[in-house]
C-alpha cells in the first residue's frame, strides 16, 4: 500500500508541475510591445529613408531600417530613448518614448540634410598675391 502512494504521488508532481509550466507560457509575466519607427528623407519628399541606423539606447540595440525605412522590434514596456543616425543627415533623438502594455506603438519622423559650412576660404588660395 505505501509503495501505491508513493508512486502515486511521484507522478503527480510531475502533473503539477507540468500544469504550471503551461500556464506560464499561457499568461508570460513579461510581455513585451511591439514598437515600428519610420524613417523619412526630408530631403527627398519625405521618401523612406533605407538603411539608417535605429538604436534603442536603454538596451543597447541597434538596426538599420529596411528598404521601407521601417524599423520594427519589441520591448518591454517602459521609457526609452531612441537615436536615429544617417550619414550626411543630422542625428534625430526622440526622447521619452513611452511602451505600454497591449498598445503596439508606431513613430514617424523626418531627417534633414547636414548643413555643412567651409571652415577652409578657398578664394584665398586662388587669388592673386602681389609683394610688391
Amino acid at each position: 500500500m505505501r509503495f501505491i502512494l508513493v508512486v502515486t504521488l511521484f507522478f503527480s508532481s510531475f502533473f503539477l508541475t507540468a500544469q504550471s509550466n503551461r500556464l506560464a507560457l499561457i499568461n508570460p509575466v513579461n510581455k513585451t510591445v511591439d514598437l515600428k519607427v519610420v524613417v523619412l528623407d526630408e530631403e527627398n519628399a519625405l521618401e523612406p529613408l533605407a538603411f539608417a541606423t535605429v538604436i534603442v539606447k536603454e538596451k543597447g540595440q541597434e538596426k538599420t531600417t529596411n528598404l521601407e525605412g521601417e524599423f520594427k522590434t519589441s520591448l518591454r514596456p517602459g521609457t526609452y530613448n531612441i537615436e536615429i543616425q544617417f550619414v550626411g543627415y543630422q542625428t534625430q533623438t526622440l526622447s521619452n518614448v513611452k511602451l505600454v502594455s497591449g498598445k503596439p506603438l508606431e513613430l514617424k519622423t523626418s531627417m534633414k540634410a547636414l548643413q555643412l559650412e567651409p571652415s577652409v576660404n578657398f578664394d584665398e588660395f586662388f587669388s592673386e598675391k602681389s609683394d610688391n
